[in-house]
């Protein structure tokens, strides 16, 4: 009897740990997911707002259009910029807030684990115009829409977020990220949501709509 209680004994022991191992290995999962599984096209969800950056462009020179203006940019030589299309889109029940490129480690854009350079940021610019099309920002568009603040069901907005990196660049060491709710101290409460990028997701600018692609507000 006392071997039977052993070898039982023994059995629950093995299962336990079997089980505790799986768990961890389906956490361990759940957490790559959830901090780098999706790459470039897929689409993340947030109390009832989805996010779908779906492609990106590389280029070397492009004109910046801000106010009534504008200039004549070249990447720095070994960098090349890179424009992510970013589309948003509200179809929950309740008044939420949209990712606001415009909010410092809102919409950031990492290589390596470091985040790239935010000398880029900035609020005045309005478009980029890359071998003649005109690429509408993701901040002018989410002001345009008037989705700063709190917006209801049905809103959507899509638009383009500009970067500068390295010429030679890895695609999938390149990670845009998203913060919602946003603490000033801390991160308790945050959700952060990860696209890694692929070579697939490039797109040529030739190839762009020229009746705005990636520019489209709707009301």
């Amino acid at each position: 009897m006392t071997d039977r209680r052993n070898l039982l004994k023994g059995i629950a022991v093995a299962t336990v740990g079997s089980l505790a191992g799986c768990t961890g290995r389906l956490e361990a999962i759940s957490k790559s997911l959830g901090e780098g599984g999706r790459t470039i096209g897929d689409t993340a969800s947030y109390k009832g707002v989805k996010v779908a950056p779906d492609k990106y462009i590389l280029a070397s020179s492009a004109k910046r259009v801000y106010a009534n203006n504008r200039q004549n940019i070249n990447s720095a030589d070994g960098a090349t910029y890179i424009l992510t299309h970013l589309k948003v889109s509200h179809e929950g029940d309740s008044a939420q807030e949209f990712p606001n490129s415009r909010i410092q480690d809102t919409i950031d854009l990492f290589y390596d684990g470091e985040r790239v350079s935010e000398s880029l940021r900035d609020d005045a610019t309005k478009a980029y115009i890359v071998s003649g099309k005109r690429l509408t920002t993701y901040g002018q568009a989410v002001q345009k829409a008037g989705a700063t603040g709190e917006v209801y069901p049905g809103k959507k907005v899509d638009g383009w977020l500009f970067h500068e990196v390295a010429k030679n660049f890895s695609p999938e060491k390149l990670e845009l990220r998203i913060v919602w709710n946003q603490q000033i101290i801390g991160n308790e409460g945050e959700t952060v949501q990860k696209w890694r990028y692929t070579e697939d997701a490039e797109m040529a600018i030739e190839d762009l709509e020229d009746d705005g692609d990636g520019t489209t507000i709707s009301m």
